[in-house]
């Protein structure tokens, strides 16, 4: 990727960031507590053997962990290539962005024929971004060693593993007894804790607030569930009327 295209992309606000180490680690746990909870709930409504919510439950987390670790890998990758390690505020002669894009701007503008008081104003327009440009690579800077210093396999192997570790909370219960209806009150007992935690760390690390994300968590991961478990109910009664 061209410098011009690297300028524009942090100066339009288009690129967003991977989040740091700490976020990816919680995001991954929190996505592991919700979805496979509300499968594991919705699989032990219907059949009501713990060998069976086991079985689709897990092939269900190590497909979703897979997939989002692959996702995270590509993400970081893409990102990397885009802000090089050595190369984020400029090109390779340490020629700024603006006093680049300023140059080749009158180069072209010359070639064209354009008059001198329109390329002065191009100037300007460009020099006009200088103050947001700073403010935009000042706050890359800030956080530039946690994008260099996560390779794309440690990002894909930490979101693998933080799903696993979110989605084998809740389905523990089903592993570990026989009796499918406490299995399912001990795992839902295990997610309140759980997504409370988990989502008040993760609005300590993404600089939301800690309460408002642990109490969104409870209400998505119950709301899932309880969803889960009623369409199982709902489509039981049309099975049995049919």
């Amino acid at each position: 990727m061209g410098r011009n295209q690297q300028g524009r992309l942090l100066a339009d606000g288009d690129f967003k960031r991977s989040p740091d180490f700490p976020g990816i680690i919680f995001i991954g746990i929190n996505d592991g507590l919700v979805l496979p909870f509300a499968i594991s709930v919705a699989v032990c409504k219907y059949a009501g053997n713990n060998s069976t919510v086991v079985i689709i439950t897990a092939a269900f987390i190590l497909g979703a962990a897979l997939l989002l670790g692959l996702g995270g890998y590509f993400a970081r990758k893409e990102e990397q290539e885009i802000f090089p390690a050595n190369n984020h505020s400029g090109g390779s002669d340490g020629i700024p962005w603006q006093e680049t894009e300023l140059k080749e701007t009158e180069s072209r503008l010359t070639n064209l024929g354009i008059g001198e008081d329109i390329r002065e104003k191009a100037g300007l327009d460009i020099s006009g971004e200088h103050d947001r440009w700073i403010l935009l690579v000042t706050n890359y800077e800030l956080n530039r060693e946690s994008v260099s210093g996560s390779s794309p396999q440690k990002t894909a192997i930490t979101i693998f593993l933080s799903y696993l570790t979110g989605g084998f909370i809740t389905l523990l219960p089903y592993i570990a007894l026989d009796d499918s209806k406490a299995a399912l009150k001990l795992s839902c007992w295990l997610a309140f804790p759980c997504l409370l935690l988990s989502g008040y760390f993760k609005g300590r690390v993404s600089g939301m607030s800690p309460t408002g994300s642990a109490l969104r968590m409870l209400i998505i991961g119950f709301a899932a569930a309880a969803l889960g478990y009623f369409v199982v109910e709902i489509l039981e009664k049309m099975q049995f009327h049919t």
